[in-house]
């Protein structure tokens, strides 16, 4: 599905409830996320259930930070942080690896929230329930640069440090590893 196309839900609402959740299920990541903006979509509680793990890599070199979405062991979409990031798709082994850019996934959402990372973070987080939730971070964290993870590390179950530390409810949170 090309980034800039807009779906027309109206069609799949029209159908029985167990045949939607069908057709959501068999969807790739654009066509959901799409659907996800539209708030027929976000009031079912059926297809808010699709993917099952959601990871936050943040890398040493922010310019290679990404949000790993997880289907299954043989798809890994990756929404990538850089606003420069182009989407590609490639093979490693057995896995396909599909690759979002942050920007165009932004600009499908309406919200508040003016850094396209912290706007596709929180629409995922907020619409969809994942089994696992996932923050590792590598790299110290700069309050600049990185203001979008303050209001969103609570929401994460998981999250792993190293190379840094962060403050975290006035508590210091220091190197683990």
């Amino acid at each position: 599905m090309d980034p800039n196309e807009t779906p027309k839900p109206l069609r799949l609402l029209q159908l029985p409830t167990d045949l939607q959740n069908d057709m959501v299920r068999n969807m790739d990541f654009l066509a959901v996320f799409h659907l996800s903006t539209f708030r027929a979509f976000r009031k079912s509680p059926n297809r808010r259930t699709y993917w099952t793990e959601i990871r936050l890599k943040l890398k040493k070199e922010s310019e290679t930070d990404y949000i790993r979405v997880v289907k299954n062991e043989t798809l890994d979409e990756r929404i990538l942080l850089n606003r420069d990031a182009v989407a590609r798709e490639h093979r490693v082994g057995d896995k396909l690896i599909v690759e979002h850019s942050v920007t165009d996934l932004a600009k499908k959402i309406k919200g508040k929230y003016e850094d396209p990372r912290e706007h596709v973070l929180r629409h995922l987080l907020q619409v969809f329930q994942f089994k696992r939730k996932t923050l590792e971070c590598k790299r110290v964290v700069h309050e600049q640069n990185d203001s979008f993870l303050w209001n969103i590390i609570p929401k994460f179950e998981f999250v792993y440090l190293s190379g840094g530390s962060i403050w975290l409810n006035e508590y210091r949170v220091a190197n683990k590893y």
